[in-house]
């Protein structure tokens, strides 16, 4: 009997030190995923995740396409989640422009359009993965 209160207060113990971990990380964890159905599902929500990643084209609010509405689709989820969404830009998927750098001017626009369309928004990755073709 005492063997076993012992291994029990042992764990008790145990279970106090490892209860703060969480608060000690110095990172935030999120997932990365481009379909808004996930937003819907049970394991997502089991998860606990405050943060997600979402890539779109840099000029996504400047041309009205599906790849706006797809986005529309997609922060409205996340909205109603209660996520953080982070978004990452990347190349513009146009046909003409897909392998372009923007210019500045260009690329301050569409941006300046994009903050007016979603100012819900606050988080950003300037350039998805700029070593990738």
């Amino acid at each position: 009997m005492r063997a076993v209160l012992a291994v029990l207060l042992g764990c008790f113990v145990v279970s106090l030190g490892a209860a703060p971990a969480r608060a000690a990380w110095n990172f935030e964890l999120g997932i990365g995923e481009q379909q808004a159905h996930m937003f819907s599902d049970p394991r997502f929500a089991a998860l606990g995740i405050e943060r997600v990643r979402v890539v779109a084209p840099y000029d996504v609010v400047c041309r009205p396409s599906v790849n706006r509405y797809y986005l529309d689709v997609w922060l409205a989820a996340a909205e109603r989640a209660g996520v953080q969404p982070l978004v990452a830009f990347t190349f513009s998927w146009r046909t003409r422009l897909r392998w372009k750098l923007p210019s500045y001017r260009r690329f301050l626009r569409c941006f300046r359009a994009f903050r007016a369309r979603y100012p819900q928004v606050r988080e950003f990755n300037a350039w998805n993965e700029a070593n990738h073709s």
